[in-house]
């Protein structure tokens, strides 16, 4: 009984590393992991003397600020080496970049399950009174969901960082790619 199930897990597990092993060399095959692609250009935002960075691909999502105050939030179409273009294949000169905006994921993941937290605390509590035939709208209903609304809103301020291009950041076009 324990030899078969042994046999059979083997089995199992030589089956799943000859499938994984078959799409790494599909990938190969096909250059998905060519480095001298011309493709492969990063975009990488440093701080000078520091070592903060952050690097932006073609497909990547970024938010960034033009010289003339326009907003663009969209994603990295093509990186050439003195221009980019975003959203709807729209070219921008790197020189014409006066702010990028690195976005965090965790800060907004939080924020955003705060403020579905005080929503639920709002909702259970509430509908926990109307059971109970007492007063629905009471100071502990608004207290803890107001400090949660609170928590989620500060986070999600906090889930982006100006960085404005000059003397401390830098724009630079890499010809490798940066995992």
């Amino acid at each position: 009984m324990y030899l078969s199930s042994l046999v059979l897990l083997m089995k199992k597990s030589f089956i799943l590393t000859f499938f994984l092993a078959f799409y790494l060399f599909q990938g190969i095959a096909q250059n998905k992991f060519n480095w001298n692609n011309p493709e492969s250009k990063t975009l990488l935002l440093e701080k000078l003397g520091t070592h903060q960075r952050y690097a932006y691909r073609p497909g990547d999502v970024i938010k960034l600020k033009t010289k003339n105050s326009e907003f663009m939030n969209s994603y990295l179409w093509e990186i050439n080496d003195s221009s980019i273009s975003v959203g709807q294949n729209r070219p921008l000169l790197l020189r014409k970049i006066e702010s990028v905006f690195p976005q965090f994921s965790f800060p907004k993941k939080f924020g955003m399950y705060m403020f579905i937290a005080g929503v639920a605390y709002f909702t259970v509590i509430s509908f926990n009174h109307l059971i109970n035939n007492e007063i629905v709208f009471t100071k502990d209903v608004f207290i803890v969901p107001t400090a949660l609304f609170g928590a989620g809103l500060i986070s999600v301020s906090l889930s982006q960082k100006r960085c404005k291009i000059g003397d401390r950041w830098k724009l630079k076009v890499l010809e490798i790619r940066i995992l």
